[in-house]
Parts: structure tokens; C-alpha cells; sequence
């Protein structure tokens, strides 16, 4: 399989592409965010459903286990906060997912190698070469970490800050290049710790690492409450977005996040939800400028 793997795609490791799993996401978000769960499984309208099963194979086709991860727990929240667990589209989708769960079991390790890597976290048979390869981008991360943990108690009163020293980064990137040392060198020197606490606690320490917390909570409750307090127009939406919130936070703390892109998408999240649910003010009627008792003009400052 390795042979047949690597005269696919010439190389030796398993081909993945950004731009499928962005692109996929995005058309998603978008149908979620207009439609609704229950608007993409409306039977009456298929062609919702069709294209979100249609994104989903493309996003899988990119090879990232986070792409299918992050769709597993939207649907899933999205589920729960319309409340169609309530009805009957729960033995639907159990019967569905029964179906689809003996076709994955049957035919895995048929899958294009991509799509496969982006299964390799199910207990399923798949070519061995793609878990070895998936596997391997975890060991280096577990590797990173584990080196990480030594600099968390000297930064963790005054963090580190950013300041890198251009040498060392030199020095990093060849010592990677022959193999020697710890390959996540220059990552760990950069501050791309692919891990979410890490990346605020180390430069920023515990205060930094607090506040950011305070963020993220203060901003899920927001959103939460512009679920309960919106226009019902704006339901959808704002579903949406705590939903996205939720799950990059999700990421962000236990699974794979970084302080660099993850601020930038959480503000842009509740920077949305505000500017799109701003009430306007109501128009301030203008006051009488004069008015006649018993045949006299009495005029009001302003």
C-alpha cells in the first residue's frame, strides 16, 4: 500500500489540502447559519441536504481529522439547541448513522487515502500507511508538548512575550533539516505550539492566560443570550455563530488551537453577533419650540 500510496501522490506523506476543508466548511457554516439543522434536513427541499453531504466528502477529501471533528460536534450542538431531539428525526438519524457506520466498516480501507486520513481517529480498519502517517503528526505534537511543559513554571508569573532570537531559529531549522534534535524545535522557538493554553500561557503567564479565559466565557454567555433575546429573524444566525464559538473553544483548549489565528476568530465572532443584533435608537422627537397659552408665545430653551 505504501508503494501504491506513494506512486499516487509522489511523496511520503499523506496529500491534504486547506482549500477543500475551508472551502467545505465555509459553504456549511453558511447553510447552518441561514437555514438551520432542520431547514438542511427539510425532505421537501433536498438540495440542501444534498449539498452539505456534498461538502462534507469534499472538506473529508482535504484530510484533516479537525474538518470532520469540528462537523460532528456542530451538527451536534445545532441538534440539541433546536430541539430536535424531541422529535422523530432521532430514529432517522440513528437508522442513518447505523447504515452508514456498517458501509464505513465494510468498505474503510477502499476510501481515497485523504479521506481515510480524515477517519483515522474512528476504530476502523485503514491502510496502515495512513495511520502510521496520521499517528506521526500526533507524536510530534505529544513530543512538543511534553518538551513545553518544562517552560510553563519560570513563565508562568511574567510570561516570555514574543521576542525571538533569529540564531536560534536559524540554528533550529537546520538542526530539523539533518535530523538532529527535537524537529518541533522551531516551532516551540516561533511560539507555533499547535496547543491553545499553551500559546497564552507561556508568553502571557497566568494573568494573561486568566483573562483570556474571562473572554471566552463572558463572550459564549453574550452569545448565548443573543439566542434567547434576538429577533426571531436573527435566530438562525446567531445560533450559528455560539455554535462556531463553541466549538473553536472547544479546539482551542483540549484539542489543537493557537493564540495567533484563534484570537482573530473568536473577536471576529463576537464583534459579528454584536454589530448584526445592535438595536437602532429610536428617533428623539423634537421639542416644541414655542407654545401659546392665552394668546402668548412662551419660548423653551434647548
Amino acid at each position: 500500500s505504501q508503494a501504491a500510496f506513494n506512486m499516487q501522490f509522489g511523496g511520503d506523506s499523506v496529500f491534504r489540502s486547506t482549500a477543500f476543508a475551508e472551502a467545505a466548511g465555509g459553504v456549511i457554516t453558511l447553510l447552518l447559519a441561514l437555514k438551520g439543522l432542520r431547514g438542511i434536513l427539510d425532505l421537501r427541499k433536498p438540495w440542501f441536504l444534498l449539498l452539505t453531504l456534498l461538502c462534507l466528502a469534499l472538506g473529508m477529501v482535504g484530510g484533516f481529522r479537525s474538518f470532520l471533528l469540528s462537523m460532528m460536534v456542530s451538527f451536534t450542538l445545532f441538534f440539541f439547541l433546536e430541539g430536535l431531539h424531541r422529535t422523530h428525526l432521532v430514529a432517522v438519524l440513528v437508522a442513518v448513522g447505523m447504515v452508514c457506520g456498517i458501509g464505513l466498516v465494510s468498505f474503510s480501507e477502499k476510501l481515497p487515502i485523504s479521506i481515510q486520513r480524515s477517519l483515522t481517529f474512528l476504530p476502523l480498519k485503514l491502510d496502515e500507511w495512513v495511520r502510521q502517517d496520521a499517528q506521526g503528526s500526533l507524536d510530534w505534537r505529544i513530543e512538543m508538548w511534553g518538551s513545553l511543559q518544562r517552560e510553563v513554571p519560570e513563565n508562568l508569573m511574567l510570561g516570555k512575550g514574543y521576542s525571538i532570537d533569529p540564531d536560534a531559529l536559524r540554528m533550529s531549522m537546520f538542526n530539523s533539516s539533518q535530523d538532529f534534535g527535537l524537529k518541533s524545535e522551531w516551532a516551540m522557538l516561533t511560539g507555533e505550539y499547535h496547543n491553545g493554553p499553551l500559546s497564552v500561557l507561556i508568553p502571557f503567564g497566568i494573568w494573561g492566560a486568566l483573562a483570556f479565559g474571562w473572554f471566552l466565557v463572558a463572550s459564549a454567555l453574550r452569545l448565548r443570550w443573543h439566542c434567547k433575546n434576538c429577533d426571531p429573524s436573527m435566530l438562525n444566525i446567531n445560533r450559528a455563530l455560539f455554535v462556531f464559538f463553541v466549538v473553536r473553544t472547544i479546539f482551542f483548549v483540549f484539542l489543537i488551537g493557537s493564540l495567533y489565528s484563534g484570537l482573530v476568530e473568536f473577536v471576529f465572532l463576537i464583534g459579528l453577533a454584536e454589530a448584526m443584533n445592535a438595536q437602532p435608537k429610536p428617533e428623539e422627537t423634537e421639542p416644541a419650540i414655542a407654545q401659546e397659552d392665552s394668546g402668548a408665545t412662551v419660548s423653551h430653551e434647548i
